[in-house]
């Protein structure tokens, strides 16, 4: 079906894929062979996820809203504890990091 009638016109076209709301997605992240500061990071980087996450864009539209939770499984050794600060070993290398976190996909 085409809309290229009077009311309407070929300019201008845009879509949007949602989502109804309540929809549930699930999924999990692995992380193997990591130092207690790559862990110490990942860790963090989920749980600020999960206060404040979206997914997708027209975030300023309130699309893409997330309620998350995260649940810890550890199959070989242990969490790092919250002493272990990451960000302050990187602070010395912020633009590679920066760079290493935008090429991610």
């Amino acid at each position: 079906m085409t809309d290229n009638d009077e009311d309407s016109s070929p300019l201008g076209k845009y879509g949007v894929e949602t989502l109804p709301a309540g929809s549930r997605l699930q999924t999990w992240v692995q992380i193997t062979n990591a130092t207690s500061t790559q862990a110490a990071f990942l860790r963090d980087v989920l749980a600020v996820f999960a206060a404040r996450g979206h997914l997708g864009g027209r975030i300023a539209a309130g699309h893409g809203r997330v309620i998350a939770t995260t649940t810890a499984t550890v199959l070989r050794g242990q969490l790092p504890t919250q002493e272990i600060d990451w960000a302050a070993e990187l602070a010395d290398r912020r633009d590679d990091a920066i760079k290493a976190l935008a090429e991610l996909t």
